[in-house]
């Protein structure tokens, strides 16, 4: 009864607090003309530098940003990364002022502040030491708590630690309480736990990417799947976000026996399935029961290196390396795919239109003539698609594009070039990697940004880390009905780019 009091008193005063913002134009466009929410960009947020607590949110400073935990909404809100003007991702301290919510950060540029009623992040000349949260060390009050299945705390010399069921050990680095008798521990590598005080059971609350890198996007209903890379670190996990319930869990392939690999290049799936094409394997994970199985030369596949999928009902079309196989979701069967001698190349990219299978390769294009079971390398005239080929998609009315080396060109129905944006004229000499058609406008994912094409109105304008991506570098672009996803090398940015307020845009 206590807590429903407390909550109920807490909503009057948040509302009176919302009110008076709202009188300052809370929801104004920022000096970049996008509103709060327009850019959200997901990283790596499992290593935590501090807590700061606020009137009835609790903050948390992170290598990648800060994540935020509405205690009175009972909700994690929209990390905060350079996307909302943050000059890092790198919090090394965090401290809000509890009269009016105003986020002070210490970061390896500087100190900085977050006005929440202009919403914009400005550099300070100090750091506010005085506010900072309360510290929590009382070893022995961990002790007492309720853990999931094989965890549990420990402790050497000072230092608290929490020991996962691999027995691997992340160190505490703060606990603060809230307002609503929870008390949020923070580590150093495993995220966020949160403890009910009134039952002193404890639950891991993670947030964010595994691994900041992301290759791959795959969207399926309330489900997100991030794929990539480890890169120079020596953990990497698949990263699976559940929108509607919020949980995020990660997949590590060293501890999973059936999960060859999640070193990801592509994602790919049906109502049934999730398939990864991966460094070691072809990775299938069945919904239904949370379990993977995999793929590799031993069970017929005819290369280990897995660059690209193509689902068509119950026929995935595994790309390897100068390989293509056939692989039947219904039997779990490989049947190899006859490519003539001279087909060769990492397969990159497939789909299937009018009548042709089509592969892109890293030495340019072929295609399968399906009816006839005749086999050509295919070029147009202006020898553009001679180069690697990293996406093959059909967009409006049709029409066949491709993505590669040499820029963006678009076939009409003849498959006759039409239009092309080439690298070093259009482009301005950055090399596409994806592209999305959200609603007239062409979406171009390159290596130092996104270009935004306007085909009614023929204009041209350009994303960066400026106006709010995390990385320049694009891997890949998902559109996400009025939003669209980039996967960058820095983590996932979302887009919302049908947004109706904005008229800079639409």
């Amino acid at each position: 009864m206590q807590e429903i009091i407390r909550r109920l008193i807490f909503s009057i005063i948040v509302i009176t607090v919302m009110i008076l913002l709202f009188s300052h134009d809370s929801q104004a466009q920022n000096k970049k003309g996008y509103y709060p929410g327009d850019w959200v960009s997901y990283t790596q947020t499992r290593f935590v530098t501090s807590v700061g607590l606020g009137w009835s949110d609790v903050y948390f400073g992170t290598t990648g940003g800060i994540i935020r935990y509405a205690s009175l909404e009972n909700k994690w809100k929209d990390p905060m990364t350079i996307s909302d003007g943050l000059p890092t991702n790198e919090i090394w301290q965090i401290a809000i002022n509890s009269e009016d919510d105003r986020i002070h950060v210490l970061t390896p540029l500087g100190p900085w502040s977050y006005d929440p009623t202009f919403q914009e992040w400005q550099a300070e000349s100090k750091f506010p030491t005085q506010i900072e949260a309360p510290e929590f060390d009382r070893f022995q009050d961990f002790l007492t708590y309720h853990l999931d299945l094989g965890y549990r705390f420990s402790k050497d010399d000072n230092l608290t630690y929490l020991v996962d069921p691999y027995f691997r050990e992340y160190r505490v680095i703060n606990a603060v309480e809230d307002r609503f008798d929870h008390l949020w521990v923070a580590t150093y590598g495993h995220g966020i736990a949160d403890v009910d005080l009134a039952s002193d059971f404890l639950t891991l609350r993670p947030q964010g990417l595994y691994q900041e890198d992301v290759q791959a996007i795959y969207l399926r209903d309330d489900v997100v799947w991030f794929g990539g890379k480890a890169g120079p670190s020596t953990e990497n996990a698949l990263t699976r976000w559940n929108r509607n319930t919020d949980e995020w869990s990660y997949f590590e392939s060293k501890y999973l026996d059936w999960l060859s690999s999640d070193e990801v290049n592509e994602i790919t799936g049906d109502d049934k399935n999730v398939f990864f094409a991966t460094d070691y394997g072809l990775v299938r994970f069945y919904n239904k029961n949370d379990k993977f199985m995999s793929y590799t030369k031993l069970y017929g596949l005819r290369s280990n290196e897995i660059y690209s999928l193509f689902l068509e009902d119950s026929i995935l079309l595994v790309g390897g390396d100068g390989t293509i196989d056939a692989f039947v979701t219904t039997t779990d069967s490989i049947i190899p795919f006859e490519t003539p001698e001279y087909f060769s190349g990492k397969v990159l990219a497939m789909t299937r239109s009018g009548g042709y299978l089509w592969i892109g390769t890293g030495y340019g294009v072929y295609r399968l003539d399906i009816a006839r079971s005749r086999w050509t390398r295919f070029n147009v005239s202006s020898r553009h698609l001679g180069g690697a080929v990293y996406q093959i998609v059909e967009g409006p009315k049709g029409f066949l594009w491709f993505v590669g080396s040499d820029g963006v060109i678009q076939l009409d129905n003849n498959f006759s070039e039409v239009e092309a944006f080439l690298t070093y004229s259009d482009l301005k000499g950055r090399t596409p990697h994806r592209i999305a058609f959200a609603g007239n406008k062409l979406l171009i994912g390159t290596d130092n940004g996104v270009f935004r094409y306007d085909r009614v109105l023929q204009m041209w304008e350009t994303y960066t880390t400026n106006e709010g991506l995390i990385d320049n570098y694009i891997n890949d672009i998902k559109l996400d009905g009025d939003y669209v996803w980039f996967a960058t090398p820095l983590g996932a940015t979302r887009f919302y780019w049908n947004n109706p307020l904005r008229t800079r845009d639409n």
